[in-house]
């Protein structure tokens, strides 16, 4: 069992990086392999070597490869956040081998999904990056606003075959989740009930 936690690796993964270093809507990397056990550490935080970044929504959601742009029910999803100069990290820990994938709600017709242990052929990443071009629309659902007994702070870890936990941040900024990126607007230090009018207003997309 020593054996197993020494062998773990944690994979890091910058969300709103393109793969020339610059802020995008992508994923950096946008897929990677992954065994039993590893982390992987969603980075909303943009590198230092980025200039002048600004506050953009982001989601990571699961999905799965039929359904690009929808989230799956259960699975794992970080809730809307904005990368930055700052920014959160959100945990997704690898339980298996098997293929895993992933969207951002506001960005997702745009290309901008994310995928565990991709196969070679077939069920590829670029195959599922096509269907999510090609989805007719965004199925997402933010969380719901957590009360004030629930806890907040900079990271939050979900397990591949786990619910969501409770640990949902008040922070969070969205936009609407369309095919085309919008404004950010921060609804930071309101109280629970603000947050969930303002949620409504702030997390709503045309279909």
């Amino acid at each position: 069992m020593l054996a197993s936690a020494a062998l773990a690796a944690t994979v890091n993964v910058n969300v709103g990086l393109d793969d020339t270093g610059k802020q995008g809507l992508a994923f950096n990397p946008t897929s990677v392999t992954a065994k039993s056990g590893d982390d992987i550490v969603f980075t909303f935080k943009l590198p230092d070597s980025v200039e002048n970044p600004t506050a953009v929504p982001h989601t990571v959601t699961q999905s799965s490869f039929e359904k690009p742009c929808s989230q799956a029910a259960g699975g794992f999803d970080s809730g809307p956040d904005v990368n930055g100069a700052d920014g959160k990290t959100f945990t997704y820990h690898v339980n298996d081998t098997k293929p895993a994938w992933f969207f951002c709600a506001p960005h997702c017709k745009l290309g901008m999904v994310f995928a565990v242990n991709a196969p070679e052929t077939g069920n590829t990443f670029a195959n599922f990056q096509t269907a999510a071009r090609a989805a007719a629309a965004v199925e997402y659902t933010p969380p719901a606003a957590p009360s004030d007994s629930q806890s907040s702070g900079p990271s939050d870890t979900q397990s591949s075959a786990s619910a969501p936990s409770a640990t949902t941040t008040k922070d969070q900024t969205g936009g609407g989740y369309g095919g085309a990126p919008s404004g950010a607007a921060s609804i930071v230090g309101v109280g629970a009930g603000a947050v969930a009018a303002a949620a409504v207003a702030l997390f709503a997309w045309s279909l």
